[in-house]
C-alpha cells in the first residue's frame, strides 16, 4: 500500500474540531467520529477551518463536507500592481488556545481606529490573544489593541426548523478483533478475548507489590 502526500485530497483527509467542557478544544475529528460524538451530543458545533476562513457547522453540514472544500483557493503572484486598489485593514488574532474569533475594525474618518467589531468570540480561548489591525497598503499603522476574555454567558438554542433536524452517518466498524479461539481438533470456540485470562484494569505491579506486603505483614512482630 502506498501513500502520496501529493496527491489528490481525499474524503478521509476532511478533519472538523469541536469544543469539550472536559478537554477543550479538539481537532483532527474524523467525518466519523463526528458523527459518533453527535449522536451521544446532539446540537454539536463543529469546527471546519482551511487557510481561508473557518466555519461553525452542525453535523448535517458536516457531513456534507467534500475534498474540495479543503483547498481554500491558491492566489498567485501577479507582481507589483502600481494601479492596484488598496484592500481594506483587517484584525489578526493569535495565541490563546482558542480558535474561531472573528472581528472587523472600526476606521473613524481621520484614519485612526475607534474599536474593533466582534462578529464571532470563537471557542475555547484560555487566556486573551494578542490582536493586530494590519493595513495591505501599509498606509495605517500605530493602532494599539487589547483583547478581554469576557464571562460566559447560559443561553438556550431552541431547535424549531427542518434543518434543525440531525441525520447521522453510520460508518463501518474499523475494529478488526483479535480472530478465533480454535480447539485441537480445529473447532471454532469463539472469538479470542485477552481479558478472559488477564484483567486490563487492574495493575499486575501493583498487585505484586501488595501480596509482598501482605506476606511480610505475617512475620511482622506486634
Amino acid at each position: 500500500m502506498s501513500f502520496n502526500i501529493f496527491g489528490p485530497a481525499t474524503t478521509d483527509s476532511i478533519k472538523v474540531g469541536y469544543i469539550s467542557t472536559d478537554r477543550g478544544f479538539v481537532e483532527g475529528v474524523s467525518v466519523c467520529e463526528a458523527n459518533d460524538y453527535a449522536k451521544l451530543n446532539p446540537g454539536t458545533r463543529f469546527i471546519f477551518k482551511n487557510r481561508k476562513y473557518v466555519k461553525y457547522l452542525n453535523i448535517n453540514e458536516v457531513n456534507k463536507l467534500t475534498p474540495n472544500d479543503l483547498v481554500a483557493g491558491i492566489n498567485t503572484c501577479e507582481g507589483v500592481q502600481l494601479t492596484a486598489e488598496c484592500s481594506p485593514p483587517e484584525v489578526y488574532f493569535y495565541g490563546g488556545n482558542g480558535v474561531g474569533v472573528q472581528g472587523n475594525p472600526v476606521i473613524g474618518s481621520d484614519g485612526s481606529l475607534l474599536a474593533v467589531d466582534l462578529v464571532s468570540g470563537g471557542f475555547g480561548y484560555q487566556y486573551p490573544p494578542i490582536v493586530e489591525v494590519k493595513d495591505g497598503c501599509g498606509i495605517g499603522v500605530g493602532a494599539v489593541t487589547r483583547a478581554i476574555l469576557g464571562e460566559i454567558v447560559d443561553t438556550v438554542e431552541v431547535y424549531d426548523q427542518e434543518e434543525d433536524f440531525e441525520e447521522y452517518e453510520i460508518c463501518e466498524s474499523t475494529d478488526v478483533g483479535y480472530g478465533n479461539r480454535y480447539g485441537p481438533n480445529g473447532e471454532l470456540l469463539g472469538a479470542w478475548d485477552p481479558t478472559l485470562y488477564t484483567n486490563l484494569s487492574e495493575d499486575p505491579i501493583f498487585r505484586e507489590i501488595q501480596q509482598y506486603q501482605d506476606f511480610l505483614q505475617k512475620f511482622s512482630k506486634p
